[in-house]
């Protein structure tokens, strides 16, 4: 199989991400979120994947209506990582960081499967090239698959903070 893959640098994707998701919503198509999170407690915070969602939904990202009749599934399958497993839960389907033992497209697969959905094409945006051609290659035979590399995240500048600064952080969410 070939990767239909195009590059999207950080400024058009970030210029229209928003937009993109909420037209192609209006016009019926299932959107999800398939992220590598966590679902499990990290330090103070009890349930990575219930802190993703909330943040999501801050950010104006609400993907429930995707699949309002499939059911929060645990995927209990695929090895457990830091207590848990890969989850499904309005809208969002968490890896749970298991890149080594599974890929995302193993995930999207389980959950295809578990929600009796077989799409006809799939548009996937990520940041790692690897998991662009892991989620092609875990397609049901015929499903159209077009890739987006977001390569944004590279050119961001995050804000330098010091050591101290992040040391101290880290120790709050204890």
């Amino acid at each position: 199989m070939t990767t239909s893959a195009r590059r999207v640098d950080y400024i058009s994707c970030c210029a229209w991400i928003g937009f993109f998701i909420e037209v192609i919503k209006n016009k019926g198509v299932k959107v999800i979120a398939l992220t590598a999170s966590y679902t499990g407690s990290i330090k103070a915070i009890d349930d990575m994947g219930n802190w993703r969602i909330k943040t999501l939904r801050d950010l104006g990202y609400d993907f429930t209506g995707a699949f309002p009749n499939v059911n929060r599934k645990v995927f209990t399958n695929f090895p457990e990582v830091n207590g848990d497993h890969p989850r499904f839960d309005q809208g969002i389907i968490f890896v749970n960081g298991g890149a080594d033992m599974y890929t995302k497209g193993d995930v999207l697969n389980a959950f295809f499967l578990y929600s009796r959905f077989v799409p006809k094409k799939v548009l996937f945006v990520d940041d790692r090239y690897s998991n662009l051609e892991a989620v092609e290659k875990a397609l049901p035979e015929g499903v159209e698959f077009i890739g987006f590399h977001y390569t944004g995240g590279a050119f961001y500048k995050g804000e330098a903070i010091s050591k101290e600064v992040f040391k101290a952080s880290w120790e709050a969410l204890q």
